[in-house]
């Protein structure tokens, strides 16, 4: 008999054991494959290309590293905007299309190579092209200034998204960004990676300027 309580006994512990291994296994598989699971969902592209994502369609013309940046020579005033030694700016020219309905534009950010998120620059005046509509059959035509850390530039990309959201400070490395799961993004290569991002740091732009929205 009490072979028999301690035959049960075992088993139901090692039974216990099991669940609870099961339930641990179960929760680092889901912490784990999080951002696949509920990453959004992306269509990719490079500079130049059309990347369409849903409601919208956007088209990197240019990427620019600089270390200042001039609006005067579109608005015909202000000083140039400079960043630190540690820092760069990338002006990247783009346009912006709806597919189907007017929207405002998305939101974006530049993604460095080691997963670490950037939003747009609170220097200088993006808001006409943040907050423009983008209309079906016309592109919306501007720049989105970043500014970031000289170590970050080496495959960067660019990750455009309809989903509004509240400003979160940068950098950013939790992913995907609340509110962004399982929504379309427009991922695009801005071809900054290896000995193109070492030149480019060493040798960067002067000045760039980058311009107000058109249509």
């Amino acid at each position: 008999m009490n072979a028999t309580r301690l035959a049960r006994g075992v088993g139901s512990v090692a039974l216990m054991v099991a669940l609870l291994a099961a339930a641990m296994l179960v929760y680092s598989t889901h912490e784990r494959d999080y951002d696949n699971l509920y990453a959004p969902m992306s269509s990719s592209g490079a500079v130049g290309q059309t990347v369409t994502s849903g409601p919208f369609s956007v088209k990197v013309d240019k990427v620019t590293v600089a270390k200042s940046v001039s609006e005067g020579a579109y608005r015909g005033y202000g000083k140039p905007l400079t960043t630190s030694p540690s820092a760069i700016f990338v002006v990247v020219d783009a346009r912006v299309q709806a597919t189907t309905e007017a929207t405002k534009l998305p939101t974006v950010y530049l993604q460095s190579g080691n997963g670490i998120h950037y939003g747009p620059s609170e220097k200088g005046s993006q808001t006409k092209f943040t907050d423009s509509i983008a209309e079906p059959g016309f592109w919306t035509v501007g720049a989105w200034l970043f500014e970031v850390p000289r170590a970050a530039l080496p495959g960067v990309r660019l990750e455009v998204s309809p989903r509004a959201t509240d400003d979160y400070p940068a950098p950013q490395k939790m992913f995907p960004h609340y509110g962004f799961e399982l929504m379309p993004q427009a991922d695009v290569d801005l071809g900054i990676s290896g000995g193109k991002a070492t030149t480019l740091l060493a040798h960067p732009a002067v000045k760039a300027q980058y311009k107000e929205p058109e249509q």
